[in-house]
């Protein structure tokens, strides 16, 4: 029989998460709401604040926009929305775990030497943790040096006392492998796809031009420079006829050079469109409407919105890189991602093709993963 689990929130439940999620806030999410189900004395931990169900239960419903946030009480004046959360917290929480526990941190947060310590001693049996990426080693010119340093902290606490690495991909398992090795540490390690939310069923946007998505938050990795650089190319097309760049997702950091090109660009506004972050069903009527996602990142650790969109029967025209190769399989189109003219060629191709054949096709081949095979297969590690 399986043990209780003790899953760490810590991340979902900060100001930042609740505000614009990522998609490793999407994971966590997805862990809760299955760690819910259980009725086996699961509780959950925001860092050193422990939580059962029930409280859980309520503070999800915040998170989610179900249900308003409480005031903040006297520990949280002047802290903005996370004095209003951590206020919450403290209203609600009375959980104490018993022993015999798995301690499972899916979130990259609330990850220090002492902390894994301090639970091991006082019941957790078994220590997993799931790792997205290594992206903040292995490419630490995308990231500040503050966040690279966070990073490597936390996953030499995870070398020195994890009992089990669930990965999301055969590629990070690799990097996981690697890094862990330079740190005296031959992890156990578990590959185990991510599953995606089912599609919503929202309607498609209608555009009158040919319009292409870009998803996610815009940071150095992400590469945006390659389209914004194809989308200058396309200037030679009449404008009736030009394909339009939707740029869904905040910004974010070491991109002074794209973000200048959005503030001044004259093609703003008209052939690309900043949207900023949006709500789910919008970002999937958009999808919808779309002739292809674009998805040019340098390097990434899984890769969801490629996934989600050939859910939707969407075309993916996406970087030649390893884990999207894994991933992505024969349904994808893999572009060199420094070249923009080879991304002005295929994006030109695409307006010209449409996509409803190509959506019809994507829908007949493919098989999405789905998070009861990724919870069947974590369960049987618990």
């Amino acid at each position: 029989m399986a043990h209780p689990v003790l899953l760490d929130v810590t991340r979902t439940l900060s100001a930042k998460s609740v505000e614009t999620p990522t998609g490793i806030d999407r994971v966590e999410r997805a862990y809760i709401r299955h760690f819910l189900q259980r009725k086996d004395g699961t509780g959950f931990l925001y860092r050193t604040t422990m939580l059962d169900q029930n409280a859980m239960t309520l503070l999800l419903d915040r998170v989610e926009g179900r249900a308003p946030w409480g005031r903040s009480d006297l520990r949280g004046i002047g802290r903005g929305l996370t004095g209003q959360i951590e206020a919450d917290i403290r209203r609600v929480s009375t959980h104490q775990m018993t022993q015999n526990f798995t301690y499972l941190n899916v979130g990259h947060t609330n990850l220090d030497p002492d902390k894994l310590r301090t639970l091991q001693n006082t019941g957790a049996r078994k220590t997993i943790a799931l790792v997205h990426d290594m992206i903040p080693l292995d490419h630490p010119e995308l990231q500040t040096p503050a966040s690279t340093m966070r990073f490597a902290a936390r996953m030499k606490a995870l070398a020195s006392r994890a009992d089990l690495i669930a990965v999301n991909s055969a590629h990070t398992g690799a990097r996981v492998a690697h890094w862990f090795g330079t740190w005296g540490s031959t992890p156990k390690i578990m590959v185990n796809h991510l599953g995606i939310d089912p599609a919503l069923d929202v309607s498609a946007r209608q555009f009158t031009r040919p319009a292409f998505v870009i998803l996610g938050t815009i940071e150095p990795r992400k590469n945006h420079a390659v389209l914004l650089r194809a989308w200058d190319s396309l200037r030679d097309i009449p404008q009736k006829d030009r394909p339009q760049l939707h740029i869904i997702g905040r910004r974010g950091w070491m991109n002074e050079g794209v973000f200048k090109t959005l503030d001044t660009s004259p093609m703003m506004g008209k052939d690309i469109i900043e949207h900023g972050s949006l709500p789910d069903d919008q970002v999937a009527a958009i999808l919808k409407g779309a002739c292809a996602l674009l998805f040019p990142s340098l390097t990434e650790g899984y890769g969801l919105p490629m996934l989600e969109a050939q859910a939707l029967g969407v075309p993916t025209l996406v970087s030649d890189i390893p884990v999207f190769r894994e991933l992505g399989g024969p349904l994808s189109l893999y572009l060199n991602p420094f070249d923009a003219t080879v991304w002005r060629k295929e994006i030109i191709k695409q307006t010209q093709q449409g996509h409803s054949r190509a959506k019809t096709t994507l829908q007949r081949q493919l098989r999405v993963p789905v998070w009861s095979d990724h919870f069947a297969l974590l369960e049987q590690h618990l």
